[in-house]
């Protein structure tokens, strides 16, 4: 049923507009953030590789291959952390996020932390996404 003082649109009307886009949708509480919201793809994505990131593997017990070893790994020496980081931070969002393209990751230490950055490209949008992160080695992943 139309509103009132709003014109019915068309079959033909909607088939020339093209498929409708819904680029936001409903956030999940996180410790950032403990209500749920409206959010942009943009945002739900960020959400998504973050809880991806965050997740220790084998602590979800349907998807014992969910998540990262970064808990496991955030005590290696500096030289192999960051390879063993940037290698699993790559498997995890190319296997668990599908609405994003990887391109690339680059972790580079720092004093007691390790400044990762991540360039992916949102599918549905076609546009680039940067996520830079901070993984401090006695608190775990920072934005």
């Amino acid at each position: 049923m139309a509103r009132p003082n709003t014109p019915a649109i068309t079959k033909e009307e909607l088939l020339r507009r093209g498929p409708i886009r819904v680029e936001s949708g409903v956030g999940q509480p996180t410790h950032l953030d403990p209500f749920p919201s409206i959010k942009t793809d943009r945002d739900l994505i960020r959400d998504s590789v973050l809880m991806i990131l965050c997740t220790r593997r084998g602590e979800y017990l349907m998807l014992p291959d969910f998540g990262t070893r970064l808990h496991d790994t955030l005590w290696e020496p500096n030289d192999a952390f960051s390879a063993l980081v940037e290698e699993d931070i790559a498997d995890a969002i190319i296997k668990w996020e599908p609405r994003v393209s990887l391109i690339g990751v680059q972790a580079r230490p720092s004093e007691n932390s390790l400044l990762v950055n991540i360039d992916m490209i949102i599918k549905r949008l076609n546009q680039p996404m940067n996520l830079p992160l901070e993984i401090v080695r006695d608190r775990g992943v920072e934005l």
